[in-house]
This record gives structure tokens, C-alpha cells and sequence, in this order.
């Protein structure tokens, strides 16, 4: 008799996916400690953020996606806001839940995509927009957006924004922090090329709630890679704004932004670059960028989260890469004001980073802001542990 056929081994059961759609879950648990030589005292945190998402499964191209957040302190030695008489630097993680995204999403199947509701935000390298996903209070937009994959393979976007969840939440002291009304239409073009990628972007923004902040931004930027016969290969970013008044904000002069960046990227990862940001100033008006993940440009020390008026420059070297089983990064940064050439600082930043699991990791990240002629020197320090599903 010959050999029964055996049954294929079942597939294994996701407990997350229901019969009308699959949860999500991110959950991190970070220590932030900030000793800032301008108070007394040193600031403490240990917060706890849960994101919680359901994602309905797709009818005739229509799905739903909802996402509440929470974020709790267990150690709360620090000010959510600036305030006098505080003796410790501010820490901005506040506590509280709310709904981070809530969104009707239409996906034609065929390279056009809508999403209507709250809803995430990222253009390119976060400069300009993006979703500050550092702080463990997300920023998300209450807008209507295409994604329109064109048959050149290049990505419109069209957006127009109704408002922003800023990371300050929604119970903070000062309501023009918590939440913007906008009527801003937003424009932006990605075409890939042989060696990199070229986007061109319009950004028409009235902020109704601080009409002074209100400004039209447009800009072009390219960012590749060289490819070559050596193990290291040429990657670089060149990128120009220019940043006016729009609808009834002051009358100004306009800003620019310039940035120049140049590196190596090696084998297993290494990645080598130096940089020259500059965004302008007239000792009036500087260039700002109010929805960028800020965290992520000028140092993690966060000391230009507003861009002084007299503008900024800042100069770079940084490495990322392994370092056996883990990975690094190290970065360097001197500030000098774009008017005037006032000395700013400098600044050294470091991390480690680990993955234990596909869907667990753990961060340390140092940084340290020092000599200054006008701002006093800052440490920071992070470690914290990230499940992701």
C-alpha cells in the first residue's frame, strides 16, 4: 500500500486579525532625564505611550482606520510647559488620551489613494511636515489627501489640511498650543530618477488661530546615491526653500533654506555625511517649520525648535552603523546665527540602538548642547523599550 498523503500543516492563527479587520498595537516606555544649566533643578520622566489601532478590512476599495493613544507618566519630576517659577526644564510628554487618527481611507487599487479624517503626515525627511513621532504624544492632521501614483512612477500629493494635534495634548495650559485651526493646501511631487529621487513641493498655510504664522513655502529637493565599483558609494541631499507671508500674517521679508549634504555609504550599513543647514533670518522673521519632526534636525538637545530670528546655521559631521550587535550613531554640530555670525553652540549627540525581536527594541541616546554666548548648556539622556505590531 502506498504512503497516504498528509495533510498540509494548518497556518498559524494571527490573534490579532478578526474577521473584519487587524488591530495594531505600539507600546514604548522611555526614561528621559534633562539637566539644563538654566534651572535648579534637574527634570525626570519615565512615561509610558500605548497606540492602540483597528484597520476594517477593505469593501469595494473603502476601509476605516481608527487609533486612541495613551500616554501615562510613572515618574513625573518635570513641567509639561514653560512657566515662571519653574525650577525644572520642560519634558513634553504630557498625559492624557485622546483619538491620534480617525480616517476613511479609498484606495482605487490602481495608484490612487484618498484618506479623509485625522490621519498621519509625512513628506519626505520630515522637514517640513511630519509626525514629531519622537514624543510620545503624536502629531496627526485633520485633513483630506490623494496619493496619486502616476504612470511615470512619479507620487502627487494633494492635501488640504483643516487643523493639527499638536504633542502638547489636548489638556495643555495654553490653548494655541494644543491644537491649530488651518486652511492650508498642500502640493508635492516626487519623481524618481537613474540616481536618486526629485521632489518639487508648494506648501500654502493659514494658520487661523496665529495668523502671524501663516506663510507659503516652496521649495525643490533631490536626494541619491552614486552607485560605484568600491565597497563605498557617494550619497548626497541638495535642497532649496523659499518662505514668504501669506494670507493676512505681517508683511515680511522672505526667508530662504538651503541645505547642502554630502557623505559614504559603506558595507553592512555605514553611513558617513556632512552637512550645511542654513534656514534664514533678518533679525525680524526667520524661516520656521512649525510641522516638521523638529527632534530630528539641529541636534536632539531640541535648543532650535523655533528658529532664532537671526536665523540659523548649522554644520554637521555624523555617523551611523553597526557596532557588532547593536546600532550606533554619532553626530556633531556647530550653530552660528545666519545674520550677525553669533556663536550658537555646538553639540554632540550619540545612540545605541538594539532589536531582540523583529517587533522589540531598545534605544540609549545621549546629547549635549554647550557654549552658547546667550543659551545655557543642556544634557539629555533616553533609554527606552519599543513593541511594535
Amino acid at each position: 500500500m502506498g504512503a497516504q498523503a498528509q495533510p498540509a500543516p494548518a497556518a498559524p492563527v494571527n490573534p490579532w486579525a478578526l474577521e473584519y479587520g487587524t488591530f495594531s498595537l505600539d507600546s514604548r516606555l522611555r526614561y528621559e532625564s534633562v539637566d539644563d544649566a538654566g534651572f535648579a533643578d534637574t527634570a525626570t520622566a519615565l512615561t509610558w505611550r500605548n497606540r492602540l489601532g483597528f484597520r476594517s478590512k477593505a469593501w469595494h476599495g473603502f476601509s476605516v482606520y481608527v487609533e486612541a493613544e495613551d500616554v501615562r507618566a510613572l515618574i513625573d519630576d518635570y513641567p509639561v510647559s514653560a512657566a515662571a517659577g519653574n525650577t525644572r526644564p520642560v519634558i513634553t510628554d504630557p498625559e492624557g488620551a485622546e483619538w491620534n487618527q480617525f480616517n476613511l481611507v479609498w484606495d482605487s487599487g490602481s495608484g490612487v489613494k484618498a484618506t479623509l479624517g485625522r490621519q498621519r503626515l509625512v513628506f519626505d525627511n520630515h522637514r517640513f511636515f511630519g509626525n514629531v513621532g519622537w514624543r510620545q504624544n503624536e502629531q496627526t492632521f485633520d485633513a483630506a489627501a490623494v496619493n496619486w501614483t502616476l504612470p511615470n512612477n512619479g507620487v502627487l500629493d494633494v492635501v488640504w489640511l483643516d487643523g493639527v494635534h499638536r504633542i502638547f495634548g489636548r489638556s495643555h495650559p495654553n490653548p494655541a498650543l494644543r491644537e491649530w485651526d488651518l486652511n492650508a493646501p498642500l502640493l508635492h511631487y516626487t519623481q524618481p530618477m537613474k540616481y536618486g529621487s526629485l521632489s518639487a513641493y508648494a506648501y500654502f498655510v493659514e494658520n487661523e488661530d496665529l495668523v502671524a504664522q501663516s506663510a507659503r513655502t516652496m521649495g525643490v529637493r533631490f536626494a541619491g546615491k552614486v552607485p560605484t565599483d568600491t565597497a563605498w558609494q557617494p550619497v548626497g541631499t541638495i535642497e532649496y526653500a523659499r518662505q514668504s507671508d501669506w494670507a493676512d500674517a505681517v508683511s515680511r521679508d522672505d526667508q530662504d533654506y538651503r541645505l547642502l549634504e554630502l557623505g559614504l555609504a559603506g558595507p553592512k550599513g555605514h553611513v558617513v555625511k556632512a552637512g550645511w543647514e542654513v534656514l534664514g533670518g533678518d533679525g525680524r522673521f526667520a524661516f520656521q517649520t512649525p510641522f516638521a519632526t523638529l527632534h530630528a534636525f539641529n541636534g536632539w538637545a531640541d535648543r532650535f525648535l523655533t528658529t532664532p530670528v537671526n536665523g540659523l546655521d548649522d554644520r554637521y559631521v555624523s555617523w551611523t552603523g553597526p557596532c557588532g550587535k547593536v546600532n550606533c550613531a554619532l553626530a556633531w554640530h556647530e550653530y552660528e546665527s545666519d545674520r550677525l555670525a553669533v556663536n550658537l553652540g555646538r553639540e554632540f549627540n550619540a545612540s545605541v540602538g538594539y532589536a531582540f525581536t523583529p517587533r522589540v527594541s531598545a534605544l540609549v541616546k545621549y546629547a549635549r548642547f554647550s557654549d552658547a554666548d546667550a543659551l545655557a548648556d543642556v544634557d539629555k539622556f533616553w533609554v527606552g523599550i519599543e513593541y511594535k505590531r
